[in-house]
C-alpha cells in the first residue's frame, strides 16, 4: 500500500499538465532538432502569454477535482514556491483525500521529501521520488518538462487534432512525448511509455485542453489520462493563485524529523 500511495504522488499529484520535468526553467533544447524544438516552446509561450521561466510567479497554488475509474471526485490541493534567484532550492506540498486510504500529504523541502498518510506511519521518499514530485509540482505543462534530451517527432493526429510533439529522456527513465496543437500552438498531449524500474505498466495518453487564464497567463485546466485504450482518470482544475505561501507547511513534523537524523549521515 505504501508504495502504491508513493507512486500514485509521484506521478499524478500537484499538477493538471501532470507529465513531467525539472525546476526551476524552461528546458533547453540542444542537438540537430534545437531550432524547431525551440520554435514549438516559443509557439506554446506566446498562445499562452506565458513569461519566461525566471520571471514566472514565486508561489503558486492550486486547487483541483480529480476522479479515478468513475469513482466519486477526489479534492487535491497543491502548494509550490519556485527557487530563489541563483538557488535551486524547491518546495512542493500537495493534499489529497484518497478513498479507504484517508488523506495523503506529500512534501518536498530541497532535497528532502516524505509521505504522511492516515494509512500508516510516515515515510521518507527517495531521491528519485523527491525529483519527481518536484517533475510533477507545476500545473504549466511546458516548464514541468525535463531538463533532457529532446527531439522532435513526426507530426500525427490525436483526439481528431493535428500535432507536432518533441520527444524526451530523462535520467529517471522517462521516455516521452509532448504534443502541441498546430492549430492552436498550445501543449495538448503528452503520450509516455513504461517508466523504467516499473513492474506494472505505466503508458499512458495524456490530453489536456480547456485553457483558462490566471494571472494574465493561459493555463490547462483539464486532463483526461488514457490507459490500455480506455479513460483511467480526469482531473479539473477550480482555482490557481499566485499570491505568498507559508513556508511553515514545508516544516517536518516531530515524526518525520526522526526519520531525517536517521537517513543523515
Amino acid at each position: 500500500m505504501k508504495g502504491f500511495a508513493v507512486l500514485l504522488v509521484a506521478t499524478l499529484t500537484a499538477g493538471p499538465a501532470g507529465a513531467q520535468g525539472s525546476m526551476p526553467g524552461m528546458p533547453v533544447p540542444r542537438g540537430k532538432d534545437s531550432a524547431a524544438v525551440a520554435a514549438l516552446f516559443a509557439r506554446h509561450m506566446k498562445a499562452t502569454g506565458s513569461s519566461v521561466a525566471s520571471q514566472m510567479p514565486a508561489f503558486m497554488h492550486f486547487k483541483q477535482q480529480m476522479e479515478m475509474n468513475g469513482s466519486p471526485p477526489m479534492e487535491m490541493e497543491g502548494f509550490m514556491i519556485r527557487p530563489a534567484p541563483g538557488t535551486t532550492r524547491v518546495r512542493v506540498r500537495s493534499l489529497m483525500n484518497m478513498p479507504m486510504m484517508g488523506m495523503m500529504e506529500t512534501v518536498v523541502n530541497g532535497n528532502d521529501g516524505w509521505l504522511v498518510s492516515a494509512a500508516g506511519p510516515p515515510m521518507l521518499l527517495t531521491p528519485e521520488q523527491v525529483k519527481q514530485v518536484v517533475q510533477n509540482g507545476n500545473p504549466d505543462p511546458l516548464t514541468s518538462m525535463p531538463q533532457a534530451k529532446l527531439s522532435v517527432v513526426p507530426r500525427t493526429t490525436i483526439d481528431g487534432r493535428e500535432m507536432d510533439g518533441v520527444r524526451f529522456v530523462d535520467t529517471l527513465g522517462t521516455d516521452a512525448v509532448m504534443y502541441f496543437e498546430v492549430k492552436s500552438g498550445l501543449a495538448s498531449a503528452v503520450r509516455s511509455g513504461s517508466t523504467r524500474g516499473m513492474a506494472q505498466d505505466t503508458s499512458m495518453v495524456m490530453l489536456m485542453g480547456d485553457y483558462k487564464s490566471f494571472n494574465g497567463s493561459l493555463m490547462p485546466t483539464s486532463m483526461s489520462i488514457h490507459q490500455g485504450g480506455a479513460q483511467t482518470m480526469v482531473m479539473r482544475m477550480t482555482t490557481v493563485e499566485f499570491t505568498p505561501i507559508d513556508t511553515m507547511m514545508f516544516v517536518p513534523p516531530a515524526a518525520v524529523v526522526e526519520l531525517l537524523k536517521q537517513k543523515k549521515p
